[in-house]
C-alpha cells in the first residue's frame, strides 16, 4: 500500500469528539491512507477544505450550524474533486435518497463493521459508488410510479434487482458478471431491460427521475 505523501488524504466531519478520536485511530492502521484534518460541524469543515489539501471527507448527516447535506452540496458545488462518504445513523429515505442526489459517492451506517467502512473508501477511491445494501435496499424500494405508475420496481425480476443495485454501486458489466456468476453479455441484457422499465438511459437519470418524483 502507498505510504507518506501518496496516501489518500481524509477530513472527519461529525460533531462527537470520540467518534472522531476512534476513526482517526482506525484509519491510521491502514497504510493507504492518513487523517489530514477533522470538522465540527459543516462551517468548519468548508473553512478546513479552502486550506488543506484532501482526497475524501468522511460526513456525518447530524452536524450543528451547518448540516451534513447542505455541507456535501457545497462541496461537490466548490469542490467536485473531492470525494465525500455519509457516515451516519439515519437509516430514514430522506436522508438516503436526498445523500444519493446531492451527488455522494457512498452511504454507510454508523454501525458498520470497521472492514466493511475501509473497504467502502476504498471502493470510492477505484472509482465505484459504496452504497451499503441496507442504504440501497431503502432506496429502491421508493422507487416507484415510473411511467405514469404503470411501472414499479415490482415489474423486476430478483436478478434485475441484483443488476440494479450493482449498477447504482458504480460496478462494471465485468464486475457484475463476476460476482453474480453470469456471462458479461447476459448482464448487459438485464440492463437493457433494466432500462427500458424504468425508462432511464443510466444511472444518473435514475436517482435525478426518484427525487422529481418526489417519493415523501
Amino acid at each position: 500500500m502507498p505510504l507518506g505523501g501518496d496516501a489518500k488524504r481524509i477530513i472527519l466531519a461529525d460533531d462527537h469528539a470520540i467518534l472522531r478520536a476512534g476513526l482517526r485511530n482506525l484509519i491510521s492502521e491502514a497504510s493507504d491512507f492518513t487523517v489530514v484534518a477533522e470538522a465540527t460541524d459543516g462551517v468548519a469543515l468548508l473553512a478546513k477544505l479552502k486550506t488543506t489539501a484532501c482526497d475524501l471527507v468522511i460526513l456525518d448527516l447530524s452536524m450543528p450550524n451547518l448540516g451534513g447535506l447542505a455541507a456535501l452540496e457545497q462541496i461537490k458545488k466548490n469542490y467536485p474533486g473531492i470525494k465525500v462518504l455519509i457516515l451516519s445513523m439515519h437509516k430514514e429515505r430522506d436522508y438516503v435518497r436526498n445523500a444519493m442526489v446531492k451527488g455522494a459517492d457512498g452511504y454507510v451506517f454508523k454501525d458498520v463493521v470497521f472492514e466493511k467502512l475501509l473497504s467502502s473508501i476504498r471502493d470510492i477511491f477505484a472509482g465505484q459508488k459504496a452504497f451499503s445494501s441496507e442504504a440501497m435496499t431503502i432506496f429502491l424500494d421508493e422507487y416507484v410510479h415510473i411511467q405514469e405508475g404503470q411501472s414499479t420496481l415490482d415489474n423486476l425480476t430478483k436478478r434485475e434487482r441484483e443488476v440494479l443495485r450493482a449498477l447504482v454501486r458504480g460496478l462494471t458489466n465485468k464486475e457484475i458478471a463476476d460476482q453474480l456468476e453470469i456471462s458479461s453479455r447476459t448482464v448487459e441484457g438485464h440492463r437493457a431491460h433494466l432500462m427500458e422499465k424504468l425508462n432511464v438511459r443510466n444511472m444518473a437519470e435514475l436517482m435525478k427521475t426518484a427525487l422529481s418524483l418526489g417519493l415523501n
